[in-house]
Formats: C-alpha cells, structure tokens, sequence
C-alpha cells in the first residue's frame, strides 16, 4: 500500500473511531444521513462530494468536492482529513471515461481503471474497492458506519399480509437469487407471482415508472394496489458499496404504478429518511416488509 495512515481496527471489526470516517458522496440525502448518525456517536465525518452530484447539504459539514478524474486529489484531500475508513453512498452514474478530466495519479492508473469499468456494477465496484484500499484506506459499508439504517425486520403499514402478497414477495426474491449471478440489478415487480419488471441500468426508480406505463397502456391487466416491489442485495454482493436503498420516492413512485407495497432484505437493504418513508407507506395504505434473509 501507498499513502495514508496505518488502518486502526477495533476488536469487534468494526470502524476505526479514532480517525474521521470518509464520505465519497453521490447524489441523494443518504450520505447526509450517514454523516448526522455517525456525528451522533461522537465520531467526525469528512465528506468529499463529487461535483455536480453530490446534494448541497454537505456544505453543513467538513467538506470538500472532486471530480471524478482527479483521484490524486481525493486521496490528497481524505489524508489531510486524516480518514483512514470511507464510506461510499449516494447515486453515481457510470462515467465516459473519455469525457472525463483526469488528474496525474488517475492518468498514471488509466490502464487498471479502463479494466476496472468492464462487467456489471458488482465487478466495477469490486474493483472501486480494491484501489482505494491498495492507496492504504479502508472501505466500510453504510451498514457498518450507520447500522440503523438497515431497514431491519418489520411490517410497517399493515398488521398482516395476504398469501397473495406473501407469494409475490417469495417469487420476487427467488428472481432476484436466480438472477444475480448475472450482475443486473437489485429489484423486480411482480404482480400474481409474475414477475413483470426487472431492473438494470436504468435503476430502481425508472423501473417501477415503467411498471406503471405497463399499467396505463394495458400490458398489465387487473385492479390496482396490487403486486409488489421486490428488493434485496444481489447473492454473494459486497455490501460495502451499492447497498440496496429505499426512500420517500420509491414509495411515492410504488403507489403511482399501483402497487400494494414493498418487500425487501432485512438486514441488506437501507432507508432513507425512515421517518417520512414510513409515513409515506402509511399515507399510501401500501406496506413496508422487512424479510428475514434467506
């Protein structure tokens, strides 16, 4: 390894909460909320936001923005915060390469970056990974830093589900065991155990909109409130970046496709906003699952 401090490992495996931990933030609020719940203990957080993605609202803490082909400056500006752990959170599209402005150290990296940016998101990533630590870093998952995001077991918005919604939410993470060896997406929508969406590239929001013109165009027959938004970690994905996340929108967007509710991984996907995502379920009369994982 080059670079950086020496990585402090506490005894239960956990972060390093002597040091400041590191946000590489995208867009969305969740690398906010990591940042307020890790303040909480005690701990200081340093964001680095790319520009032009990352939410306003990182300026409300110690901050500094990159873009991203300026490496040399985003390890540079992490050290001098003094993180060892990083936390990666927040929407990212996959970038052009050829659009981007590369600094010295991502011009000297070019060739393993151009290796890294072949295959689905999880090998892509996997590979984020590994250079960040080679530069003597240490990626942690928002579930590590914020635990109580994890969306956990609970039924929110109903007392019970139906066999029907029961059966679909079964089927939807069946799909997703089968499929993600594949390394195309974290979600589906099934309606009456048929799965009638899958997401890829587009995402989980485009996805369920498209669910919802299947609906208006008659492609998908029946009344509405029903069916289920399925979504879990792909099997055997590093948690540590792309975790699995809903929020206030998903519920919104669930609810205009005509959707009974969502189902997802206990222990493998985050809420945002859980205050007002749970008051969105509620608001909706649809229902929040959180399964136990299989």
């Amino acid at each position: 390894m080059s670079g950086g401090p020496a990585a402090q490992t506490s005894k239960t495996g956990g972060t390093t909460d002597a040091t400041p931990l590191g946000i590489i933030a995208g867009g969305g609020i969740l690398p906010l909320e990591i940042a307020d719940t890790v303040a909480r203990t005690g701990r200081k957080v340093f964001i680095a936001g790319i520009e032009g993605t990352a939410d306003a609202g990182i300026a409300q803490w110690p901050h500094a923005t990159f873009h991203l082909g300026a490496l040399g400056s985003l390890f540079d500006m992490l050290r001098k915060a003094g993180c060892v752990d990083l936390v990666i959170a927040g929407r990212a599209d996959r970038p052009d390469i050829a659009s981007l402005r590369l600094d010295g150290k991502a011009i000297r990296s070019l060739p393993r970056i151009l290796s890294m940016m072949i295959g689905g998101d999880d090998t892509v990533l996997s590979g984020v990974i590994r250079f960040i630590e080679d530069h003597g870093f240490r990626v942690v998952g928002a579930h590590e830093a914020a635990p109580s995001l994890v969306c956990g077991e609970a039924l929110v918005g109903r007392r019970s589900l139906s066999k029907a919604e029961k059966a679909d939410i079964e089927t939807g993470f069946e799909a997703l065991r089968r499929i993600g060896p594949l390394d195309i997406g974290q979600a589906v929508a099934v309606i009456g155990r048929r799965i009638v969406a899958v997401e890829a590239a587009e995402g989980t929001d485009a996805m369920i909109r498209r669910v919802g013109e299947l609906r208006r165009t008659g492609r998908i027959t029946g009344k509405a409130k029903t069916g289920v938004l399925v979504k879990a970690p792909k099997p055997h994905q590093d948690l540590r970046v792309d975790m699995p996340t809903i929020g206030p929108d998903t519920v919104d967007l669930a609810a205009e496709a005509g959707l009974a509710g969502i189902g997802v991984a206990a222990s493998g996907v985050l809420i945002a906003q859980r205050a007002e995502t749970e008051s969105r379920i509620r608001q909706h009369g649809l229902f929040l699952a959180g399964q136990p994982d299989k």
